[in-house]
């Protein structure tokens, strides 16, 4: 029997969790594992673990909110330097901040329907690499995306 856990309105599967660790492992690769970047300080495996300790505890229903407060924000105004950059569905029942339990700059966030990333897309993702220096870049899908729905339905009308 397959295990759902339900929050608000998005339901998520252990299996679907599994699978996104998984795919967030897919980028750590086994050459740069230990490095850590020059100004992150964070390396590809940390910044891993970070998003699958903070998932877990979202999905545990203990998520603790980190770095949300006017001292965090005041301070990101001289800069930011996230540790991973997410390319994201734009559906508003799973934004990754929540979903990997992260604060304000912790992430550099991509989102776009069915999280098919474009030139644009690409182009903010690049940026985040070589100016920000993040050290993860993690493709987050979700169950019952309506965008991918849409794409794949027969009889659908596409304008863009």
């Amino acid at each position: 029997m397959r295990r759902t856990y339900y929050e608000g309105a998005c339901k998520v599967t252990r299996q679907a969790i599994v699978g996104l660790c998984l795919l967030i492992s897919i980028f750590v690769t086994a050459s740069s594992q230990s490095h850590h970047d020059e100004t992150t300080g964070v390396s590809p495996k940390e910044a891993h673990d970070r998003l699958a300790q903070g998932n877990a505890r979202y999905v545990a229903g203990k998520a603790k909110h980190p770095r949300q407060d006017a001292a965090t924000r005041k301070h990101l105004t001289s800069g930011q330097q996230p540790f991973a950059t997410v390319l994201s569905c734009s559906d508003s029942r799973v934004p990754p901040e929540l979903v990997f339990d992260q604060g304000i700059g912790d992430l550099f966030v991509v989102r776009v329907a069915g999280n098919i990333g474009g030139e644009d897309d690409l182009g903010s993702i690049e940026y985040a690499v070589e100016h920000l220096h993040t050290s993860l870049i993690v493709v987050m899908g979700h169950e019952k995306c309506g965008a991918v729905t849409a794409a794949l339905a027969p009889d659908s009308v596409r304008s863009h």
